[in-house]
């Protein structure tokens, strides 16, 4: 076995470890919870937070100018991924204020419909769910998956669609198919992407932290 089918092992291994310890490390990880926000907010007193959440914040404002898809009733973007990556580093804490605050910016650069602070709440929210799920751990498809199809189906297909019924004066049901068809087929190919970057990112990263 060569060194790349041994890689491959390695993390298919590790991939069926996580399934099958999924309900401990569920209960354990609850709760810790406290001390896993309570990590997070000690990143802000670090200049590299300061400094890596600027450069993300910059591409994440690139990316929703220009990565970003109408198709058909729907919007396709991947001005998401700098969010993932600062939640996968700095934890829900630093995770969920800095999607608030983005969520503003971006709103600010370029308008899409009318401004919802329900909106900006859903940001935060999928930064904290992210943070704590991905914050100090290696990374891994399952977690990616797990963190996915929480955000997608109660956040965003969830959450997102009553406020877009509220904002809009239809129904909530009339709305929800559709919206929830379209962040169940997304949650694997975010799911993948997300992968190839963090895992990308986990090998550049001490190199990346000695430059700052």
């Amino acid at each position: 076995m060569n060194e790349k089918e041994t890689v491959k092992m390695n993390v298919f291994l590790a991939e069926l470890q996580g399934i099958v310890r999924f309900p401990v490390n569920f209960v354990r990880e609850t709760a810790g919870l406290p001390s896993n926000f309570s990590r997070s907010l000690k990143e802000f007193g670090n200049l590299q937070t300061v400094i890596l959440c600027g450069l993300m914040g910059a591409l994440g404002i690139i990316l929703k100018m220009f990565a970003t898809i109408p198709f058909g009733p729907f919007t396709v973007t991947y001005a998401w991924i700098p969010n993932r990556i600062v939640d996968f580093l700095f934890g829900p804490a630093v995770g969920g204020i800095y999607g608030g605050v983005m969520d503003v910016i971006k709103f600010i650069m370029k308008p899409t419909g009318s401004f919802s602070i329900g909106y900006t709440a859903q940001a935060v929210l999928a930064g904290m769910i992210f943070g704590a799920i991905l914050y100090k751990k290696p990374v891994s498809l399952m977690r990616i998956v797990f963190a996915q199809s929480i955000v997608k189906i109660f956040i965003n297909a969830g959450m997102g669609t009553y406020l877009m019924a509220f904002e809009r004066g239809e129904g909530f049901m009339a709305l929800l198919p559709a919206r929830f068809i379209k962040n169940i087929i997304m949650i694997p190919l975010d799911s993948i992407l997300l992968f190839v970057v963090l895992t990308a990112l986990a090998n550049v990263l001490p190199r990346l932290k000695k430059s700052l």
